[in-house]
């Protein structure tokens, strides 16, 4: 019962998503993907919730095509099949000549954070990120 309700509400949030149309930015379907998994069996859902209503919902075709926008924009930043996955890991602060600490967290959650917006997308980037924006 509990995983139907989760799936209910995910389904829900990405359909909202799916309305706003080009006001959602990657961000917003980066953290969705984090919290589905994947984004295009919540699709699937959605769909099938939407087609199989009876009456036919008034908004099957709108909704119907912001699922296609969702799905879209999940492809072209790989995360429709899977969530996105941290770029910079703690051997990377290592190879640069930190000591594993209580601290390595925090700047990984920060740099993951900060990769989920879009403010890198390679292992390069993260670094660069990492040494402008979070090294101490």
């Amino acid at each position: 019962m509990k995983k139907r309700t989760v799936l209910t509400g995910m389904m829900l949030l990405g359909v909202a998503l799916c309305g706003c149309g080009a006001n959602a930015g990657d961000s917003a379907i980066r953290r969705l993907a984090l919290r589905v998994v994947r984004i295009d069996r919540l699709i699937r859902v959605a769909r099938a919730d939407i087609e199989g209503s009876v009456p036919l919902n008034p908004c099957a075709e709108k909704v119907g095509a912001g699922l296609d926008w969702l799905a879209m924009r999940a492809e072209r930043l790989r995360v429709a099949a899977a969530a996105p996955r941290p770029i910079l890991m703690g051997r990377h602060l290592m190879d640069m000549g930190y000591s594993p600490s209580n601290a390595f967290g925090k700047w990984l959650s920060a740099a993951f954070d900060a990769q989920l917006d879009g403010r890198f997308a390679d292992l390069q980037g993260a670094i660069a990120y990492f040494k402008a924006h979070i090294a101490p």
